[in-house]
């Protein structure tokens, strides 16, 4: 665990020298909160999408913004693999598994902070749109976010690995730009046609903007969501942790 932690430390500083970070995880965020609810506002009470209200907005935010975890661990982990970093580490006492919990544990340490930053300013925009949060429900919500990051940590890793340097972080915004349009952040879409809704349904990300949109609100199944969530992190873990093992350092 001692050597998981180091590396964890080694990962946090590569992490925090880069100013992108801080735009892209806690800037990126809050701008989008702002921006959408003064065009809520703009379009008046009543008449905007239910998604732009500030109980669905917010939770939504939260899972879009939790996909730039994605390409922050791909550029973190394949930098890593292009100066041979972690072939050199890989003739250390380490253990692959190590490897992988110490790339892991930064991310979503940033993934809750992410989080509750998005929350707090999502309680101020709310407030200023007539609308209180409930504690309770924000606390499950971020507690129901850890295994909607560490699905996008999954394949921020799975990425690094199978792609180069450089087309990573192209892969990665695939996923981003998914998320977007099947995650039922912006629209409806259930709502959009039969093909789109049952693409939505197989994938992850609009069963992560319901399960925090629920759990925000204290209500609904939450238990559907939380499991198809809960099994695409294991699943894409599980993938990880070959390439890592097999592809990464190579068998041993």
């Amino acid at each position: 665990m001692r050597r998981t932690l180091a590396y964890s430390k080694k990962c946090v500083k590569e992490i925090l020298r880069d100013p992108l970070s801080y735009i892209f995880l806690l800037g990126f965020p809050v701008l989008m909160l702002l921006l959408m609810t003064l065009v809520n506002r703009s379009i008046g009470s009543g008449y905007g999408p239910t998604m732009f209200k500030p109980e669905n907005l917010t939770p939504g935010i939260v899972v879009f913004s939790l996909s730039f975890t994605m390409l922050l661990a791909a550029l973190t982990v394949s930098r890593d693999r292009g100066t041979s970093f972690v072939l050199r580490l890989g003739a250390s006492p380490m253990k692959r598994h190590e490897f992988l919990m110490g790339y892991t544990l930064p991310f979503v340490v940033i993934s809750l902070l992410q989080t509750v930053v998005t929350f707090v300013f999502g309680v101020v925009m709310g407030a200023w749109s007539g609308y209180t949060f409930s504690f309770p429900g924000i606390l499950l919500a971020v507690a129901c976010s850890i295994p909607c990051s560490l699905v996008f940590i999954a394949f921020g890793m799975i990425f690094s690995i199978v792609f180069s340097e450089k087309a990573a972080p192209p892969a990665c915004s695939i996923i981003i730009s998914l998320t977007g349009i099947l995650g039922g952040i912006w629209m409806d879409t259930e709502k959009a046609g039969a093909a789109l809704a049952w693409t939505s349904r197989v994938l992850p990300f609009s069963h992560m903007v319901n399960l925090l949109r629920r759990a925000t609100a204290l209500g609904g199944d939450m238990l559907t969501p939380l499991l198809v969530t809960c099994g695409y992190a294991v699943a894409l873990f599980v993938v990880a942790a070959l390439l890592f093992r097999y592809r990464l350092f190579g068998k041993s």
